[in-house]
């Protein structure tokens, strides 16, 4: 009885197993991949993928080519046309269209500027009068007006600079003219108001403002006023803290002005003094 039970048991085992089996193999495999086979992914210009199963079909493989030609010569187009548009209007990435305006002035050229801008100057800049019948002009007799200017094509750029230097020069020069004119005769009085009397002078600074040496470039024709330019300078100086700009080859600073003195004709026919 035992035995026939351990029979049946083994027969129902082998049943078992062979079911199993015959299950497994009705259920399909996943097809193999073919080890030699690449996915080739491609991103165009947008950034989107485009993935390609390399199985050894050469057309796949041509016409991805050609598609990647064509991109690349598209983008190659669109390069060349931006770098000519960035040439023509001057950005950067390209060549600067050149500038119209540099043909117009020279560098290191101001006097055409200088002619432009001179209504905008402040009049301490056009003409410093110092002697004359105004409220803030000092009185000398038979002077109608006395003044200095700046004769730099730079002292717009440096316009602190040189409105200093104006205050320091200008109460001086009217004191030494004034003291000129208290010394001389009445004839030479009446030979000095003849005419306009205009002195240019060039006035050499070291770099720190100091005087170095004042030149005439042109005479007023009456030694008297002539020194008392000079001797404004001298005293006047130093002028301190020049902007480095300023300096030239030679290490100093060029400073150019012109001195005028206008007579009164009517004082002078009085022999007032």
């Amino acid at each position: 009885m035992r035995k026939t039970f351990i029979f049946h048991g083994l027969i129902l085992s082998v049943a078992i197993h062979i079911f199993l089996l015959w299950t497994a193999a009705q259920i399909e495999s996943p097809p193999s991949r073919n080890k030699s086979a690449v996915d080739i992914v491609v991103l165009d210009r947008h950034g989107q993928k485009t993935v390609v199963e390399d199985q050894g079909q050469t057309s796949k493989l041509e016409e991805l080519k050609k598609k990647i030609d064509e991109q690349t010569q598209l983008v190659s187009k669109r390069t060349q046309r931006v770098k000519k548009q960035q040439i023509a209007h001057g950005k950067p990435g390209g060549k600067k269209a050149p500038n119209k305006l540099n043909n117009l002035v020279p560098k290191n050229d101001f006097s055409e500027i200088v002619k432009k801008e001179t209504s905008v100057l402040p009049n301490s800049l056009q003409e410093n009068v110092v002697i004359g019948d105004g409220g803030t002009q000092n009185y000398i007799p038979m002077i109608s007006k006395g003044g200095f200017t700046s004769l730099n094509t730079d002292q717009f750029l440096f316009y602190t600079y040189y409105a200093r230097i104006n205050q320091q020069v200008g109460s001086r020069w009217s004191w030494k003219v004034n003291d000129a004119i208290r010394r001389a005769t009445t004839s030479e009085l009446y030979n000095w108001s003849n005419k306009e009397r205009v002195t240019q002078v060039e006035v050499i600074l070291d770099p720190q403002g100091r005087h170095h040496k004042t030149l005439i470039h042109t005479s007023s024709g009456v030694e008297e006023l002539d020194e008392a330019v000079t001797q404004t300078f001298l005293q006047a100086t130093p002028f301190i803290n020049p902007p480095e700009e300023m300096i030239q080859d030679d290490g100093y600073i060029h400073l150019h002005y012109a001195f005028h003195i206008f007579w009164d004709p009517r004082q002078i026919a009085r022999g007032e003094r």
